[in-house]
């Protein structure tokens, strides 16, 4: 195992050496051509300086900036994601509960022309099932 991380440390160290050699080589120019940019010259471009003025405490400063910015916006994202869950939870709480009242209302619009489908049907007997009660008369005195 110690000579895989041997191997690892000798690459990453020539990694870093050609990556500031890279770093050290003359920028090509850039050429301004009109409103847009190019790498080739063109008819009437001028070319422009395009190294970097600032000092190495100024870009360290820089990217620690840009380091926490990033850190903000990925503490931000995850918050909009919590409260976006939270909502959606919400909804289909509140989706369910609104299906269960049309259910309960659908059940009690079936009862109801239930038993009015039963009260037609008392009124509406033929005659021959009828029963008629006569009352009787009161004795008379």
């Amino acid at each position: 195992m110690k000579r895989y991380g041997r191997a690892v440390g000798i690459v990453l160290g020539g990694l870093a050496i050609a990556a500031s050699a890279w770093a050290q080589q003359p920028a090509p120019p850039v050429w301004r051509c009109g409103n847009s940019y190019s790498h080739q010259p063109c008819a009437a471009g001028s070319a422009i300086d395009v190294r970097d003025a600032r000092s190495d405490a100024q870009r360290r400063q820089a990217d620690l900036q840009t380091q926490r910015l990033h850190a903000l916006g990925a503490q931000l994202h995850q918050e909009n994601a919590a409260r976006e869950a939270q909502r959606r939870r919400e909804e289909a709480v509140r989706q369910r509960e609104l299906a269960r009242q049309r259910a309960l209302q659908a059940a009690a619009a079936r009862k109801a022309q239930a038993a009015e489908r039963r009260r037609v049907v008392r009124r509406h007997r033929p005659s021959a099932t009828r029963r008629v009660v006569i009352p009787k008369a009161a004795p008379a005195q």
